[in-house]
């Protein structure tokens, strides 16, 4: 009976890291693709000749200077690149 409690709380242990790291995972994906993302705007940004560009900051779209953009969209590819190196360590 012993063994059965044992052989019970380790796959519960088992079970709860794994879902955790399929968390992890999910988060690194949707991280990734945020930073994808920001890479092909930094990328037209740097195409493109206009000084000012359309923002969307969640479901309401800006005119914004282009410069003022860069720098935001700099400052949120090294967030994004510290905390999927964080989920990855």
């Amino acid at each position: 009976m012993e063994d059965q409690e044992k052989v019970l709380k380790y796959l519960v242990s088992v079970e709860k890291i794994a879902v955790e790291i399929l968390a992890d995972k999910r988060e690194i994906v949707m991280l990734d693709k945020r930073r994808n993302q920001n890479r092909e705007a930094l990328r037209d940004m740097s195409k493109s000749s206009q000084h000012k560009c359309w923002v969307t900051v969640g479901s309401v779209l800006i005119k914004h200077n282009a410069e003022a953009t860069k720098t935001l969209l700099d400052a949120d590819q090294k967030q994004l690149n510290i905390d999927i190196n964080k989920l990855r360590s």
